[in-house]
């Protein structure tokens, strides 16, 4: 299940397609600004998020790392074309079927 939500939505191929794979609110634990923070999260706050993140990095590659370039102010710096690259690393708890927590 994790690795199809990656797949088919994280990727940005279809980040409508959340519905299918998270439950209607999720737990996300996020470091943010290096530090800690869970949001709660909607199917539709995840796929804005992806398209957020498209709009920052243009179209990306995603194979549990994700490629891309800086083409848009990023905590408040602004753009420089430079090549990024973010790991990934996620643990998913499931119940009914849906993504509850990560």
């Amino acid at each position: 299940m994790g690795a199809d939500l990656l797949d088919n939505v994280r990727s940005g191929r279809n980040p409508e397609a959340a519905a299918i794979y998270i439950a209607s609110q999720v737990q996300a634990h996020q470091v943010q600004l290096e530090r800690e923070k869970t949001l709660i999260r909607t199917p539709e706050d995840y796929a804005a998020h992806v398209r957020e993140l498209q709009r920052a990095f243009g179209p990306f590659t995603f194979t549990w790392r994700q490629m891309g370039h800086h083409i848009q102010s990023l905590n408040g710096e602004a753009p420089t074309g430079a090549e990024l690259i973010e790991l990934t690393s996620v643990v998913y708890r499931v119940a009914g079927e849906k993504i509850v927590e990560y």
